[in-house]
């Protein structure tokens, strides 16, 4: 029962770093454009699916570097701490910047791509 509990716990974590990662994905990208003509509709649905697919990179990214951190020094360290979640939810928010840093370095600085 315990296990299931912290993949649930995980799940939630997961979650939220693919929020952070939709955030920063849809101000990177902006606001969808609208296309009026049925040739160019198909443009609607390719926003879409850029949206998605780069979110899901990004989250991914922010989910797997965070819950490792988790797993291998968090729990150790915040054991017996009453703000464990707050101190969590802070070093989420710096992966995520972390995250987007490179991502701004390797997209606009580097041109990597």
């Amino acid at each position: 029962m315990r296990i299931i509990k912290q993949i649930l716990i995980y799940l939630l974590w997961y979650l939220l770093a693919l929020f952070f990662g939709f955030l920063h994905m849809r101000i990177m990208l902006g606001p969808q454009p609208v296309y009026n003509d049925s040739y160019l509709s198909i443009l609607n649905w390719l926003y879409e699916v850029a949206l998605i697919v780069s979110t899901s990179i990004m989250g991914s990214t922010i989910a797997v570097l965070f819950i490792l951190l988790d797993l291998f020094y968090l729990r150790k360290k915040l054991s017996g701490n009453p703000r464990h979640l707050i101190i969590r939810i802070a070093i989420m928010i710096a992966i995520t910047l972390m995250v987007i840093g490179l991502h701004y370095l390797y997209n606009y600085i580097f041109d990597v791509a």
